[in-house]
C-alpha cells in the first residue's frame, strides 16, 4: 500500500529526475495539494478561496500533463 509521502518521492525521483518524463514544476504539486487539503479539512481557518483556486489550476494542469504523457510519451 503506498502513503502519500512515499507516492510523492516515487513521482518525483523515478518521473521527474530520472526519466525526464514531467517537468520539474510539477514535482511539488502533489505534497502542496496534501498540505492545502488538510488545512481545509482539519483546519481551524480553512483555506483562502484564492488558494482553493491555486491548487484547481495546478490540479488541471497535473490531469492534462498526465493524460498527454499518457498518450504521447511526453508532455507538449
Amino acid at each position: 500500500m503506498w502513503t502519500h509521502k512515499g507516492l510523492h518521492s516515487s513521482f518525483n525521483q523515478e518521473l521527474i529526475q530520472h526519466r525526464k518524463l514531467y517537468p520539474r514544476v510539477l514535482r511539488d504539486y502533489l505534497t502542496a495539494a496534501l498540505t492545502v487539503r488538510q488545512a481545509a479539512d482539519y483546519g481551524e481557518a480553512g483555506v483562502s478561496a484564492k488558494i482553493a483556486q491555486r491548487q484547481v489550476r495546478r490540479a488541471t494542469l497535473f490531469v492534462k500533463t498526465v493524460e498527454e504523457v499518457l498518450k504521447h510519451g511526453r508532455p507538449s
